[in-house]
C-alpha cells in the first residue's frame, strides 16, 4: 500500500522527475511512520514534519477535487497508475 500511495501522490503533485522522486520518498517515510504509530511503536515526529505532510495532503485534495470536475475517479486513478 505504501508503494501505491507514494507513487500516486508523487505523480499527482509533481511534474519534474527529481521532485517526484523526492516526494515519493517523503510519502514512503510518512507511511512507514504512520504504520509504526498505528501498531503502537513509539515514533518521534516533529511539528515541521507534520506541517509538511499536511501541506502535501491539502495539495492532493485540491488537485483531486479539481480533477473530479473534469474526469471520473477511475480515469484519475488510471492516469496516476499508467500514464
Amino acid at each position: 500500500m505504501s508503494e501505491k500511495l507514494s507513487r500516486r501522490v508523487a505523480r499527482l503533485l509533481e511534474d519534474d522527475f527529481e521532485n517526484r522522486k523526492k516526494l515519493y520518498r517523503t510519502m514512503k517515510d510518512f507511511y512507514n511512520k504512520r504504520s509504526k504509530v498505528v501498531h503502537g511503536i513509539d515514533t518521534e515526529i516533529s511539528s515541521e514534519y507534520v506541517n509538511k505532510i499536511q501541506e502535501v495532503l491539502r495539495k492532493s485534495i485540491k488537485k483531486i477535487l479539481q480533477g473530479i470536475l473534469t474526469r471520473h475517479h477511475e480515469d484519475i486513478i488510471d492516469h496516476l497508475d499508467f500514464d
